[in-house]
């Protein structure tokens, strides 16, 4: 059996005494409650009787019980629940405008709950010496509102509370203590202290650790995870030593740092979890520090279930909801599924309404193909269809009162997800069926807020059930450990063996003064009240501090000297630098996993993909056209993944006109300028309100037709502007056209195959003019930046404009990007050296060009047959090599597919097992 954490020894004389003892929380209480079992087991009684020892919040619950069982009146009135006093400080603050109303309520009941256990009132704020401003002003306001608010929903607050408790106890209606003990309190509000003043007729005393430890000293890291990683090692070394210690490790901001604490306990006291092989389990040690409920993912994916009451949903929401396990039949539904999220993420809109959802769930109901049973003796599989689901959804909320009060949302919450086969057709791990037991307990209580929150809308219902939720703590169960990882104030009055308390630097601790913004600060200040001034901090510190120095029999304070970056350098806090400093450190090298719960792993090299069967009498369609000869000058294993994998990048959505949009919107709208121009006579013909008529109109063809994919998303004002900004770039560029050599558009969008390797490349040339000598320009529109630097010699970045010029096949003189942008309207290009065929000088002669490529324009096509012939072989081939030829270009979207920036650990790691 573990030691107890409580040292009874310090209760002996209490409890001779039979005299109340209270502890500042439920943590402490329990502990010493066990201590004292074991304490009476040790000396062999079968049955004892139940010490006098309370929380606080139980003492108080069972003085107020009394009251209420000797039918004071005064007592029947509910108590305010937190939430029910949440939703009430919203509601006051809810028109301020300057903050998140969540966040500000939160401030006000915090400096309402200061107000009152410092036993001051609204007068004192009006009273204060400083000068009463906006702010202080308006907090009267609300404070008077929250006020009426109770009493309108004939509830009490735990200041009333309290305060009828003491008038109780001079009233004589309960009676006194002779002495009274706490334990882990550093303070005592004003209101408590008069509440124990008139409830103990001798004193009240505070009991603390005063244990001498054998051995304490001061550790010092570079960093913090170093740090964390020590103390790990620390512990699972004490441990070692004696498997019946007590080991405590204090994190002052356990909140803010648990994942790294977490993910330090996991790797050094149980490293298999890390395998993906290895079935996920509650781990053996105790970690104080819970996660919200709400941000479980059973509870986060319960939630954005919910959701779908609402008219739309994010995008975001949408895709997380797709990708759950808890509901539905994912093993049958999976490839719907995906389908569907990739039909709505290319839809590129923050937000999908309803009725999108169901019509392209429909869609992809409808082209899936029927699910088989496993075996022919089996009876058909008759599951509903991801259309089916959102169906009896939209059926189940169209019978549904658009206002409704939580009790019956809770209700209607319950059928949304009984429909939806909620929590899924896998069985639930033990972390997750707590987590479901909690997220009951949350509904209930949600159903509980009727009176507060009255009829409201499914949007708010759900909106209010996930801030409960969120504020609701989940901590796993788990069997007695001797790891205890607590908080600077959790750990506080217990007894270890062994006690790490770290992040100990000057930056945190003292930690730094934080008063509430709405109470005036020199009230604060002059009450003494938390976080109010460095001095309150200071005396807070100290106070733990000492206590922290008698709670094993080995003590270790830590800190570490600056931030992961190694940009910030901090001193030890002054309140351990007279404990002497260690010269023994942890073995910081980062944990491996332990090959003996792991399979074997082999290199197995995969550069070469299966050929592609070709045939010169049946040439096949290059699927991805010339986009695949871009990627494989990128990086071959990028074309591989893309267009034989078919690993596709969605485009996230932006506000307003995505680049791509706004490319296709220029392509058509010049194409639909030179069908109806046709020669550059005719341009110069146009008188300039005629030709910004035309200009405008293809433009807004344009737009139009992209605003119709996504109106909801795509508002008339932003399609206003985008029509107005591309008008203005193309009159620019038409000015330029206008001072070109004599040419004329024969071709716009001209659709043309070529055959390479047996590959049938298809091609669509966005313009193909005729010059004044009856040769032909190529041109290749683009809304980006642009260089005829992409047609290097050695694999040409962009080779999709000499693929045009060898499938062409009549006479051409030139090819040429034209830059239609916010950063310049230009044309660069390369021309055969014969003549000159642009007055701006933006081509370059073949034959004095700087780019190494053949001095001649038929060498040059010979060049440029080769190199695409031999991509296209590569592709044949199979090469999937990772190559980067400029690393800038470099798709990092498939970085989790390639793994290139893994390879090195890999490698080791492999190597050494």
């Amino acid at each position: 059996m573990l030691p107890p954490l409580f040292n009874i020894d310090l209760l002996h004389t209490a409890l001779d005494e039979q005299a109340l003892i209270i502890t500042a929380n439920q943590r402490l209480c329990s502990k010493a409650v066990d201590a004292w079992g074991q304490y009476q087991t040790t000396l062999d009684k079968p049955t004892w009787q139940a010490p006098a020892i309370h929380s606080l919040a139980q003492w108080l619950d069972k003085l107020w019980f009394n009251l209420q069982t000797q039918g004071d009146t005064q007592c029947f009135l509910p108590l305010a629940s937190p939430d029910q006093q949440r939703i009430l400080w919203e509601r006051v603050t809810r028109n301020c405008g300057k903050m998140q109303t969540e966040q500000l309520a939160k401030q006000a009941s915090s400096a309402w709950n200061h107000l009152k256990q410092w036993d001051l009132s609204l007068d004192d704020i009006r009273n204060n010496q400083s000068f009463i401003n906006e702010t202080d002003q308006t907090f009267i306001t609300w404070c008077t509102q929250y006020q009426s608010l109770l009493k309108k929903h004939q509830l009490l607050s735990q200041e009333d509370k309290i305060k009828r408790l003491i008038n109780a106890f001079s009233e004589q209606k309960l009676a006194q203590e002779n002495n009274a003990y706490l334990i882990g309190f550093d303070d005592l509000s004003p209101l408590l202290s008069r509440l124990f003043n008139v409830a103990v007729k001798n004193e009240t005393k505070k009991i603390v650790n005063q244990h001498a430890a054998k051995s304490l000293v001061r550790k010092r890291y570079d960093k913090p995870s170093d740090e964390i990683d020590a103390a790990m090692q620390w512990a699972k070394t004490r441990l070692q030593e004696d498997i019946h210690s007590r080991i405590g490790i204090i994190v002052p901001e356990l909140g803010q740092c648990r994942d790294a604490i977490m993910d330090a306990l996991t790797r050094t006291f149980e490293p298999q979890q890390q395998s993906i092989d290895t079935e996920q389990t509650i781990l053996p040690f105790n970690i104080s520090a819970g996660v919200p409920l709400g941000n479980t993912p059973l509870v986060a994916d319960s939630l954005r279930l919910l959701r779908l009451l609402d008219s739309t949903c994010t995008l975001d929401d949408c895709l997380q909801w797709l990708y759950s396990p808890f509901w539905g039949h994912l093993s049958q539904d999976k490839p719907q599924r995906l389908a569907l999220a990739e039909k709505l993420e290319k839809l590129e809109q923050f937000d999908i309404s309803a009725s999108q959802l169901r019509y392209f769930a429909q869609k992809v109901s409808q082209a899936s193909p029927a699910v088989e049973s496993p075996t022919q003796d089996d009876p058909p599989l008759n599951k509903p269809s991801l259309f089916s689901y959102l169906r009896q959804v939209h059926e189940l909320k169209q019978s549904y009162h658009f206002h409704a009060k939580p009790s019956i949302w809770v209700e209607q919450f319950l059928a949304v997800l009984g429909v939806l086969d909620w929590p899924g057709e896998r069985a639930s791990d033990s972390m997750e069926h707590q987590q479901t037991q909690l997220w009951y307990q949350v509904l209930e209580t949600f159903a509980g807020l009727d009176s507060v929150l009255g009829s409201i809308n499914a949007n708010e219902a759900v909106k209010q059930l996930g801030i409960l939720a969120r504020s609701t703590p989940f901590q796993a169960k788990v069997p007695d450990s001797p790891i205890q990882v607590l908080g600077i104030l959790e750990g506080a009055g217990l007894r270890f063996t062994h006690c790490w308390v770290m992040g100990l630097n000057q930056q945190s601790w003292p930690p730094a003064p934080a008063p509430n913004p709405l109470l005036p600060f020199s009230l604060q200040k002059q009450h003494n009240m938390p976080h109010a001034s460095a001095i309150r901090e200071l005396a807070y510190a100290q106070s733990l501090t000492k206590q922290y120095r008698h709670c094993a029999e080995t003590i270790v304070m830590s800190y570490a000297t600056g931030n992961e970056n190694g940009d910030i350098h901090w001193q030890p806090s002054r309140l351990i630098m007279d404990i002497p400093l260690s010269k023994e450190k942890e073995a910081l090298a980062d944990i491996p996993l332990q090959p003996s719960a792991l399979t074997a792993l082999d290199i197995i090299h995969c550069e070469t993909a299966p050929k592609i069967k070709t045939s010169a009498e049946t040439p096949k369609p290059l699927v991805g056209g010339t986009a695949v000869l871009k990627a494989m000058v990128e990086n071959p294993f990028d074309a591989f993944a893309r267009f034989r994998l078919g690993a596709k990048r969605i485009d996230t959505p932006v506000a307003g006109f995505s680049a791509k949009e706004q490319g296709i919107i220029m392509h058509q709208a010049l194409a639909k300028i030179w069908e109806t121009l046709k020669t550059q006579a005719t341009l110069l013909a146009y008188n300039s309100e005629d030709l910004n008529s035309l200009v405008q109109s293809s433009v807004a063809q344009g737009v139009e037709e992209q605003q119709s994919k996504k109106r909801s998303h795509l508002k008339n004002t932003l399609c206003e502007l985008e029509t107005q900004r591309q008008t203005a770039l193309i009159l620019d560029w038409l000015e330029l056209e206008k001072r070109r050599p004599e040419f004329s558009v024969i071709h716009v969008e001209e659709t043309l195959t070529i055959n390479v390797k047996s590959m049938l490349l298809e091609m669509r040339i966005d313009r193909i003019d005729q010059l004044a000598d009856g040769s032909f320009l190529i041109i290749d529109y683009k809304t980006g930046s642009t260089s005829i630097n992409a047609w290097k010699a050695e694999n040409p970045e962009d080779p999709q404009l000499p693929l045009y010029l060898l499938a062409f096949k009549q006479t051409v003189s030139g090819i040429a990007f034209a830059q239609i942008n916010i950063k310049a309207r230009t044309i660069k290009g390369l021309h055969n050296g014969e003549q000159s065929i642009d007055n701006n000088k933006s081509f370059v002669a073949i034959g004095d060009n700087k780019i190494n490529l053949p001095t001649t324009w038929t060498e040059t096509k010979e060049h440029w047959q080769a190199t695409i012939e031999a991509l296209v072989a590569r592709y044949i081939d199979g090469d999937t090599s990772i190559t980067l030829k400029n690393t800038n270009g470099f798709n990092k979207d498939l970085l989790s597919l390639n793994r290139f920036n893994e390879a090195e650990s890999i490698n080791q790691y492999c190597n050494q097992y």
